[in-house]
């Protein structure tokens, strides 16, 4: 139960420090000025399924194929990962998206230990995102 609970918090954190964006922005995209952060917990065909996700900025794939070519864990060209490929690279320890480290983010810590975590727990994480509109995270055990 705390691998979930900690894995919530750390992709709740990781939705308000990297993906929503503040007021000037929100409104210069079209968007409402407070942002949305849905959690959502269904049963599957027996599997519990918890989903975060955000209205806010999205995942910069570009960013993410740059942290990961910084820390050499691309296994082959960029422009030959597929965008789930991409965002299973944010898994991997030392990738961030982060430019400027701060309190909560952009060490490269933690989206590893949540994959591992919940792969230790028998379940699986999926991320998906459309890069300005949002974010998905999704944890089936």
């Amino acid at each position: 139960r705390e691998k979930i609970s900690s894995a919530l918090v750390h992709i709740i954190r990781n939705a308000v420090d990297h993906g929503i964006e503040n007021i000037e922005e929100r409104e210069r995209m079209g968007k409402a000025p407070m942002g949305l952060i849905r959690l959502n917990f269904n049963n599957r065909d027996g599997h519990l399924v918890i989903s975060v996700e955000d209205d806010g900025a999205g995942i910069d794939k570009s960013a993410v194929l740059k942290s990961a070519k910084e820390n050499n864990i691309l296994k082959k060209p960029a422009e030959e990962y597929t965008e789930d490929e991409i965002m299973n690279l944010l898994f991997a320890s030392g990738v961030s998206t982060t430019e400027i480290p701060n309190d909560y983010s952009g060490r490269g810590v933690g989206m590893d230990v949540i994959h591992h975590n919940i792969t230790s727990l028998g379940g699986s994480i999926k991320i998906s995102s459309n890069f300005g509109y949002g974010t998905k995270v999704v944890m089936t055990f």
